[in-house]
């Protein structure tokens, strides 16, 4: 019976918490040197690493096109005279005329300003197509669309496939931007400049002295109907 309750434990030393009395080797401390070297050495490669993502981040943001930059319409230009492609149409404008007093069904209107007729050549190239937006533009980039006019005959005309058609384009913009200088734009995507289509601009021709003889004229203009021409 005694044998059972024998220490039949391997012959070794009890474990304690003693301090070593200095005779032992000290525990090795290689481990925690190579820990520090590695931090020393990966640091500033992490830190290059950063400052890499965010340039390369910064040239991406630069480099894409955000709101409006995004919405840039593609620029087709040429002078009166000579024909401009508009991606799906051609147009040429052949000339300007204008007065202060516009025909209408029953009172003629007038104006403080002036308005314009823009007298143009459309053609569409395979398929039908009306041209949606039309405006003209001043120097300093203020708009001027189409008047709710009777006589405006020209906005929402469709273009059949390669059947020339003439017609004029009916503004109205104060004496100072048609002395200042106009540019004719159009396009078949009704929003024109705040999207990423083909827009043609085309600076008109208007002198100051033909601004003075237009405001003073007091006779009725009459936009003509669209024809088919060559």
């Amino acid at each position: 019976m005694s044998d059972l309750f024998s220490d039949t434990r391997p012959d070794h030393p009890p474990a304690t918490n003693q301090v070593d009395d200095g005779t032992a080797p000290a525990p090795p401390t290689r481990g925690r040197q190579v820990s520090w070297r590695r931090r020393l050495i990966t640091w500033p490669a992490a830190l290059i690493m950063i400052i890499i993502t965010v340039v390369v981040g910064r040239l991406i943001l630069i480099g894409t096109p955000i709101g409006d930059d995004y919405n840039r319409p593609f620029i087709h230009s040429g002078p009166m005279g000579e024909l401009v492609d508009g991606h799906t149409f051609v147009v040429r404008v052949e000339s300007v005329r204008g007065g202060r007093s516009l025909e209408q069904i029953f009172d003629p209107a007038t104006s403080d300003g002036i308005f314009l007729l823009v007298k143009v050549r459309l053609s569409a190239y395979d398929e039908e197509v009306v041209v949606q937006y039309q405006a003209l533009v001043d120097r300093h980039g203020f708009i001027y669309e189409p008047p709710l006019r009777d006589f405006n005959s020209m906005e929402g005309h469709r273009l059949q496939p390669r059947i020339p058609v003439a017609g004029e384009l009916l503004f109205e913009v104060p004496t100072s931007a048609a002395i200042g200088g106009l540019t004719l734009r159009l396009s078949t995507y009704p929003y024109g400049t705040n999207s990423h289509q083909v827009v043609t601009e085309i600076p008109l021709t208007i002198t100051e002295a033909q601004v003075s003889a237009w405001f003073r004229n007091t006779e009725p203009l009459r936009p003509m109907q669209p024809e088919v021409t060559t």
